[in-house]
């Protein structure tokens, strides 16, 4: 609720508004101690049912691929982080979908492997879903 909050004041605001700002999480990889960052200035956060979204959207053919503390699922059936880039079928929308029990760090996490993921050919919406 507060990065929710956060950008749309961000994105409302009418004074001093620089449109070419970005918004990132910063976080810091302990593998190589070094910082990366991630762009979330497109990301839309929606705490409401996906299939309410979907259907006030009239969109017809989705993926989702949801994220909570025990398991990914990739609609609904469970998947391995590892096999989520043979995960090429079309060029359909994937939706990501987070439970909101998951800590910020597993949040990075998941994001950040998914968007190494050179060979998935799934589009990445910039709507988000917290359930």
């Amino acid at each position: 609720p507060s990065i929710i909050f956060l950008q749309d004041k961000k994105r409302n605001a009418k004074m001093h508004r620089n449109e070419n700002a970005k918004n990132y999480y910063t976080c810091h990889d302990k593998s190589i101690n070094n910082l990366g960052f991630i762009e979330f200035t497109n990301i839309y956060y929606h705490q409401e049912d996906i299939t309410d979204y979907v259907r006030s959207q009239n969109i017809k053919t989705y993926y989702t691929l949801e994220f909570n503390s025990d398991e990914v699922k990739f609609n609904n059936e469970p998947v391995d982080l590892t096999e989520l880039g043979s995960l090429n079928d079309s060029k359909e929308k994937l939706f990501l979908l987070f439970d909101k029990t998951i800590s910020f760090q597993k949040y990075i996490e998941f994001k950040e492997h998914i968007l190494k993921l050179d060979s998935l050919q799934l589009i990445i919406d910039n709507d988000e879903f917290i359930y």
